[in-house]
């Protein structure tokens, strides 16, 4: 019996033994076993596109990066970047409204030239205010459409927040 256990010792730790001596298992080919924060530049470049690829509305925002908060009664606050090498002219004509569920676009009211004057936005740089639109309903989950109107670049999208 003693050397029945023995036997079953020396089998246990020879297994081991060789299961310790593999290593511990390589990562797939295009796979990183990076430590959280010790991402390179260049994979968290890939990450982003990755996600941009998946999501229409960072897909749309090549040009132009585009952000909206819902105001009270019909206002939406607005950020856009310029992300091209050219100046851009950017006024209330620019943007229009999809509500949530539906598909029509709405223009911006002419009273947000008050609050969101026509302003020349250099490369790099950042212009928003407030536009106005007619309606009733909820804000939130709509989308904010910039159309550039022949500025050589892409119009963009943002989901209103």
């Amino acid at each position: 019996m003693k050397r029945a256990v023995a036997l079953m010792l020396v089998m246990l730790i020879v297994t081991l033994g060789i299961g310790c001596a593999k290593g511990p298992k390589p990562a797939a080919p295009g796979k990183t076993a990076a430590k959280a924060g010790s991402l390179t530049p260049e994979e968290i470049d890939r990450l982003v596109k990755e996600k941009a690829a998946q999501d229409p509305i960072l897909r749309s925002q090549v040009d132009v990066g585009l952000e909206a908060t819902a105001g009270q009664a019909g206002a939406v606050q607005v950020t856009l970047t310029n992300k091209t090498h050219q100046p851009l002219i950017i006024g209330p004509k620019n943007f229009g409204l999809i509500l949530p569920g539906a598909r029509k676009v709405l223009a911006a009211d002419i009273h947000s030239l008050r609050t969101f004057p026509i302003t020349k936005v250099a490369p790099g740089e950042q212009a928003g205010g407030e536009l106005m639109f007619i309606v009733s309903d909820a804000l939130q989950g709509g989308r904010l459409i910039f159309d550039p109107k022949g500025q050589g670049c892409q119009p963009a999208q943002a989901r209103i927040q």
